[in-house]
């Protein structure tokens, strides 16, 4: 595996994403030619350091300590050390990982004297740098920290290969930074170094018949712009043109060392930069050339516009990707760790890669029946967000966010501008038409699901800055510290027949393993489901056991448990004497659980069952407790069809297949919400009376397993319902083995 990221590179510098760019990039077109090229990606941020966070990680930048920005120099080290990375996943799989290039992440720079500093005058150039691409969990690393940044050395499996007694003389045109200097070091230098250096990395791995990742984050065409001489000129029209030349011959190099070792056809590459092109180009002089690197994109690097993190990315995977193929899905650089997990067949757990979608599917020409991510986050230098949801993207700034006019609030109330911008990106992709005022409720439709996903897993320090498009308190109230951990009974399935995944054993050893991850996760609470087609006695002595025969282990553990089954909930009340789950089967740190299952009533017989619930929850929400409502919810009938939107009942029609084939599909957790009378919407529909109920229920979470939300019909149940017709409500799809208090 090959991963290529340029720097500073949007995607209109490659004239096969854009033939109008007037400067052909021959190496990268052909790789182009024999690869899918996504044309609606996007890096992580619009500048360098939270990029390669990203895509090293699968996680936003912006998730840790470091909310706009870059590295500073002779900053610490972004990546935790406990992090997974992208190289501990190729580890993982047997294959020699090394990072060759340009880092930009932060070190742990060594102080005279032992410990660690950020003063230039106290560094210890001959001990050991920490916390670079070793401490990422690469094998081998190469290259300088940031090519216009000191200090200027190279920098091999943590180890300075000089001693920078020389000093580099600011050039603030050229974007060179006064510092220590290795004497007689040469900017025009570096990038062939880092060609000459990938390109010895992969011939010793193929003689040693070793599989290996490759990632070689190039340092250019960023600043400096010092080409090779044998470059200098050759575009024509200006020395950064020829450095663009420079950088996809370099790629060439790269990619003809696969096809000279004969392994080109069992390697995987991915190429694609960390952001927009930089104004350092010089885009009015190079149109005087005949030259645009800009296409219809507005802004450039640091921008939150699509100029600032549009970047061309293109996956060649000979045997799996059809050569010269397009896809317009949009997708971002983080989903560049789960896509290389599951090319390895390697599992992630769950606290790594979480913004990470693999794009495998995609790359094997499937269809998908609903978006890859359902919300994607724009971020500029400034930290100010956008985000990308369908065809629409919502900027919560008014204007570029980085270096752009107009760049600060003074220059937009200047200029009149409304605090945020709403796009269409199919009919106005250079995003000249504001629409915000227009669409109200698409702003706040795109506001709560970015609410979402900023709360959707952990956070690094504060759960809120000034950045974020709502205020502090909204916060306090819609998340409240919950120290709770719920297992329920499809993480627990492993004790039967049924799917199971990791962290679990397959066959015989499955027991013991389930039992050894629940040891290490340390659930506060275990719902146990699935009592479906025992009789009244049999349920009976179930309750009698706490569920199920392995339940009766879990119990002695010290786990509080539930039970359910297809009887009705007042006779399953009656039996177990009110242990049943699907009324409160736990109260532990000051939590309510309501774990419905309603499955297979239907109509109004359904609505008889559910009054219990009804009356339960008013109960929990009048006095004023959190209330979690977890579930395996019922089935879809035509008696329902009333409660549907024109655009949920057409999903419906086209779902008919799978009634046949598997008697029933799931409607998923908003018809469950619906139904147990938490919905906005209800009492307009149903006979029964919601006039004693409090005028505005509150549920603080909707949870749904994933692969609840995988199907069509689901997942468009989730979209209308509860983001238009629920209020205050905030959905979140999540494993239910997951740590809600996160």
């Amino acid at each position: 595996m090959v991963v290529i990221l340029a720097d500073d590179m949007g995607l209109a510098s490659l004239y096969a994403e854009h033939g109008a760019s007037g400067l052909p990039t021959p190496y990268l077109d052909r790789l182009a030619s024999q690869s899918m090229s996504f044309t609606d990606a996007h890096s992580g941020s619009a500048v360098c350091s939270p990029t390669r966070y990203g895509l090293l990680t699968g996680r936003y930048a912006w998730r840790t300590s470091m909310k706009q920005g870059i590295v500073p120099k002779w900053g610490p080290p972004l990546i935790a050390s406990e992090r997974m990375t992208l190289a501990d996943v190729a580890k993982v799989a047997g294959l020699e990982t090394a990072s060759i290039g340009k880092w930009h992440l932060g070190w742990h720079w060594p102080k005279k004297g032992g410990g660690y500093t950020r003063k230039p005058a106290e560094m210890d150039y001959t001990a050991p740098l920490g916390g670079g691409p070793m401490e990422a969990g690469f094998d081998y690393s190469f290259g300088d920290d940031v090519p216009n940044w000191p200090p200027y050395v190279w920098i091999e499996n943590n180890q300075a290969l000089s001693i920078p007694t020389g000093i580099m003389q600011e050039d603030d045109a050229n974007g060179v930074r006064a510092g220590p200097m290795t004497p007689g070091w040469s900017l025009e230098a570096v990038l062939p170094e880092l060609t000459r250096r990938s390109v010895k990395f992969i011939q010793e791995q193929s003689a040693a018949h070793e599989p290996f990742l490759l990632y070689l984050p190039l340092t250019s065409p960023h600043t400096p712009i010092n080409p090779a001489e044998e470059f200098q000129g050759k575009s024509g029209v200006s020395k950064y043109a020829d450095f663009l030349l420079q950088t996809d011959w370099s790629v060439g190099q790269v990619l003809q060392a696969l096809e000279d070792c004969g392994i080109a056809e069992n390697t995987l590459v991915i190429f694609t930069g960390d952001n927009g092109t930089s104004p350092k180009a010089d885009f009015e002089g190079l149109t005087k050339g005949g030259v645009d690197l800009r296409g219809p994109w507005r802004g450039h690097k640091a921008d939150v516009w699509e100029g600032g993190h549009r970047v061309p990315f293109l996956v060649r995977w000979p045997g799996v990707v059809e050569p010269g193929s397009k896809c317009a899905e949009p997708i971002g650089l983080t989903d560049v760790m789960a896509t290389v997990a599951e090319a390895l067949k390697i599992p992630l757990p769950s606290d790594a890669a979480e913004d990470s979608k693999s794009l495998v599917d995609l790359l094997q020409g499937k269809r998908l029946l609903r978006p890859l991510h359902k919300t994607l986050v724009n971020h500029s230098s400034l930290g100010e967000f956008a985000v990308r949801s369908g065809k629409w993207k919502l900027c919560f700034c008014p204007g570029s966010g980085g270096w752009s006019a107009p760049r600060g609030m003074k220059q937009a109330k200047a200029l009149g501008l409304p605090p945020f911008q709403l796009y269409d990106m199919v009919v106005d992709p250079s995003e000249q038409n504001n629409l915000v005022n227009r669409f109200p409720e698409v702003v706040t439709r795109l506001r709560k699901e970015f609410f979402a996903e900023v709360y959707r897993v952990s956070l690094d320090g504060n759960s809120w800055w000034g950045k974020l498009p709502w205020k502090k308190d909204e916060v306090v109230v819609k998340f409240r510290p919950c120290p709770l951990k719920v297992v329920t009974y499809n993480v627990l399935e492993g004790f039967g027949n049924h799917r199971v995944g990791n962290p679990y054993l397959p066959g015989k050893q499955r027991k013991a393993g389930v039992f050894k991850w629940l040891k290490n996760q340390s659930p506060d609470v275990i719902g146990w489901q699935e009592l479906n087609g025992y009789s009244t006695a049999r349920l009976r002595e179930e309750a009698q056991q706490w569920g199920h025969p392995h339940a009766v282990l879990l119990k002695e553990r010290g786990y509080d448990l539930g039970l359910s089954s297809f009887y009705p909930i007042e006779v399953v009340e009656r039996v177990t004497k009110g242990m049943h789950h699907g009324f409160l089967h736990a109260r532990t740190a000051g939590i309510d659980f309501m774990v419905c299952h309603l499955w297979p009533f239907k109509g109004e017989q359904r609505l008889r069952e559910v009054n219990p619930i009804l009356k339960r929850a008013k109960k929990i929400l009048e006095a004023g407790r959190p209330l979690i409502i977890l579930g395996d919810f019922n089935a879809l009938s035509p008696e329902d069809g009333h409660l549907m939107n024109a655009t949920a009942f057409d999903w419906y029609q086209g779902w008919k297949w799978e009634i046949i084939k598997v008697g029933q599909p799931h409607t998923g957790v908003i018809q469950a919400v619906l139904d147990i009378g938490l919905g906005d919407t209800w009492a307009a529909h149903r006979p029964l009376s919601f006039s004693s109920f409090p005028d505005k229920p509150r549920v603080d979470y909707i949870f749904a397993s994933p692969d609840l939300m995988g199907s069509c019909s689901q997942s468009t149940w989730f979209e209308t319902k509860a983001m238009h017709l629920l209020s205050d409500h905030v959905p979140l799809s999540a494993d239910f083995s997951s740590s809600l208090g996160e």
